[in-house]
């Protein structure tokens, strides 16, 4: 069975199709081959996606001969999800960065992942409180701008493994680099995100993965994290290098990892936790093929308890 995204010329999602066994039928209705629109059977020498294609431009006519509905393949069936990773349902492709499937079982993972970057922030916050962020002020250095700096990229360091080893991609135990943890920039399309202290309006939209990846230099592409790395071992030469606004960077960086693992839905939990200083702002966005499936059957109802199958990235 291959599964298939409809998409309008306007951009909007039409259904979700499974095809094989000599038919295409729409997911999510009861019945779909008693329902108008719902069930086409191939007819023969014909293939099972090309009568869907034959039907399509029938069934959902549109007034642009050039902008007709597609079809994109799906490569994960209904229910399937990758591990820590967060990605759109199909049906809602713009509600990025979308939903995590397993938030019931990742739910003591996240809370201690809020409760931390509350820490982070507040933290930020006690800084600012003496150390106004504008200006020249951000390149001010000292002793707590780099103990949290330190935190923050440690905790990046944190989300970075734990999704490689939910992936299997290494045991808990690896010594790893950012030479591994760079595989998670395009498949989380972390290079995407931009956050946003809505408590300091004034400064601008911050994107801490902005070229992740992009030069063959994995720490160097990560300027907040090359400082840290360089203070971590060498204080007395590296400490004018933790700077506030390094500090920032990394805050928002295990800010974008949250959204980036459990989606959409961090917003408000952070919210009601307190957290306000700041927002993701820029989001990505993804194609269709690369969305999330709801756990449909092969009657097209979504059963209950819905069925959810953690797979492997294939990094």
């Amino acid at each position: 069975m291959e599964y298939f995204v409809q998409i309008a010329g306007d951009g909007k999602t039409r259904g979700t199709w499974a095809v094989g066994d000599g038919s295409a039928k729409r997911l999510g209705i009861a019945n779909p081959e008693k329902t108008r629109n719902a069930y086409v059977e191939a007819q023969p020498g014909e293939s099972d996606l090309d009568a869907l294609q034959r039907v399509i431009p029938i069934w959902f006519p549109t007034s642009d001969p050039f902008s007709p509905d597609k079809l994109y393949k799906i490569t994960r069936a209904p229910g399937e999800y990758y591990p820590r990773m967060a990605r759109p349902n199909a049906e809602h492709l713009y509600d990025s960065p979308g939903i995590y499937p397993g938030d019931n079982e990742a739910a003591s993972e996240m809370a201690m992942a809020h409760d931390q970057i509350i820490v982070l922030a507040d933290r930020l916050g006690d800084i600012c409180r003496t150390i106004h962020p504008n200006g020249d002020n951000l390149k001010a250095y000292g002793h707590e701008i780099r103990n949290l700096l330190i935190l923050a990229c440690t905790e990046a360091e944190a989300y970075w493994r734990g999704i490689l080893v939910a992936n299997h991609v290494c045991k808990q135990s690896a010594r790893l680099s950012t030479n591994d943890y760079v595989k998670l920039a395009a498949p989380m399309k972390l290079r995407e995100y931009g956050v946003y202290f809505s408590s300091y309006p004034w400064m601008p939209i911050l994107h801490p993965y902005a070229t992740w990846g992009t030069t063959g230099s994995p720490t160097k592409d990560l300027p907040w994290y090359d400082a840290y790395n360089s203070v971590k071992h060498d204080r007395e030469g590296k400490f004018p290098l933790a700077t506030l606004s390094c500090a920032f960077d990394a805050v928002a960086a295990c800010f974008v990892m949250l959204f980036a693992q459990y989606g959409i839905n961090q917003r408000q939990s952070l919210r009601a936790k307190g957290l306000h200083l700041m927002n993701v702002v820029k989001v990505p966005v993804w194609a269709a093929e690369d969305s999330y499936l709801r756990p449909f059957d092969f009657s097209g109802v979504i059963p209950s308890p819905c069925p959810i199958i953690p797979v492997d990235y294939p990094f």
